[in-house]
């Protein structure tokens, strides 16, 4: 609900005073929140966040802990050779990858 009282403008996609409230940090902690909910999710995990605190600094814990998972647990698709972001080319017999492989990312 806006200051004013009026909950219908929010319902408005042409409300200039809607698009002005949509700022950067706010799209921002929304991406991190997701990709901690679906983090924790995957993991059986409940996520928990302080509630106090500048709100630039409420991930960070989390994070931490999302970060230290990857590093002890890898990541699935790190180690992956598909054709959209890898090619490999035969070597020089033929059947043997070349020792060049040219990575897309």
């Amino acid at each position: 609900m806006s200051q004013t009282g009026n909950s219908d403008q929010f319902l408005d996609p042409s409300s200039k005073e809607q698009l002005s409230l949509l700022r950067t940090e706010y799209v921002w902690d929304g991406f991190v929140l997701f990709a901690l909910l679906e983090d924790h999710n995957s993991q059986g995990e409940l996520l928990l966040l302080p509630h106090t605190g500048p709100q630039n600094h409420r991930f960070d814990d989390a994070m931490m802990k999302c970060n230290e998972f990857m590093n002890q647990s890898g990541q699935p698709e790190w180690s992956h050779f598909c054709q959209k972001c890898c090619r490999v080319w035969p070597g020089e017999n033929g059947d043997q990858p070349s020792e060049y492989t040219d990575h897309h990312f």
